[in-house]
């Protein structure tokens, strides 16, 4: 296996925040696409927001179904939870992910079976000490080990990912050591 690497120098470390802030905040990178499972974190989001917790949930990309993705936002009660940012530089992204607890990467096949390799945003994510949520898809296992450093969801089922969000918080007085 050749796997593709990142500019580490371009994504600092920070130490993962044990302690709640305000909000949570959430941050997913990648196209606006059925594919990425966007749909799928909104969908998680709301109702992390329903069981009484604050969100944040910043999106950066852009694609085909960014104005469905935002109808969808605004139909959950999201509006002013989620950021779109559009496409943005990396210099941009690294500020984004400095300030955010957790990346959501909730990746599906697609129709025509197409699927990620191990997603670069996950690597960043992880330089910058924030911890992952994503699903067991292509290559993210190869990176995210389930309950170790991160927490991953099956990617054909939606109501996996708030399970998988949720065990995501409770291991963070651990988000240090991983």
């Amino acid at each position: 296996m050749i796997g593709s690497g990142i500019r580490v120098e371009d994504f600092p470390f920070r130490t993962p925040r044990t302690k709640a802030a305000d909000s949570l905040r959430f941050i997913s990178i990648g196209r606006l696409i059925e594919r990425k499972g966007t749909h799928h974190s909104l969908t998680a989001l709301a109702a992390l927001k329903a069981a009484g917790h604050s969100v944040r949930f910043e999106i950066v990309g852009d694609g085909a179904d960014r104005a469905k993705l935002e109808q969808l936002a605004r139909t959950l009660g999201l509006s002013d939870e989620v950021t779109f940012h559009g496409a943005l530089a990396h210099e941009a992204i690294a500020e984004i992910l400095e300030r955010s607890d957790i990346l959501l990467a909730p990746s599906l096949t697609s129709a025509k079976g197409g699927a990620d390799a191990p997603v670069n945003s996950i690597k960043e994510a992880m330089a910058t000490g924030v911890m992952i949520v994503a699903t067991k898809h292509g290559g993210i296992p190869e990176l995210v080990v389930d309950n170790v450093n991160g927490t991953l969801a099956r990617e054909d089922a939606a109501a996996d990912l708030p399970d998988a969000i949720h065990r995501l918080l409770d291991m963070r007085p651990n988000w240090p050591d991983i």
